[in-house]
C-alpha cells in the first residue's frame, strides 16, 4: 500500500475527511492515517491544505492534534 499512498489519499481520504462520521473513524485510527499521509509526502499536499483549512473552522481538539501531528502541513493564508 505504501507505493500507492498518494492515490489512496487523493481518491479515498481527501473526499471523505470533511464528513463528520468519516472523520471520526479516521481519528479513531489516527496512527494508520497519519502514517499513510506522511508516506504519501508531496502527494498529500492538497489533503494537508484541506486539513489546515478544516481546523480553522472546526476546533475539535482531536482533529487539531491529528493535523498538528502530520509532517509538513502547509500554513493557510488568511485573506
Amino acid at each position: 500500500m505504501k507505493s500507492q499512498a498518494g492515490d489512496v489519499i487523493d481518491k479515498i481520504v481527501k473526499p471523505v475527511i470533511s464528513d463528520g462520521a468519516c472523520r471520526s473513524l479516521i481519528l479513531q485510527n489516527k496512527d494508520f492515517y497519519m502514517d499513510l499521509i506522511n508516506t504519501a509526502g508531496d502527494d498529500a499536499y492538497e489533503l494537508k491544505k484541506s486539513l489546515r483549512n478544516l481546523i480553522q473552522k472546526d476546533s475539535d481538539p482531536q482533529l487539531v492534534k491529528f493535523v498538528n501531528s502530520i509532517d509538513s502541513v502547509p500554513e493557510v493564508e488568511t485573506a
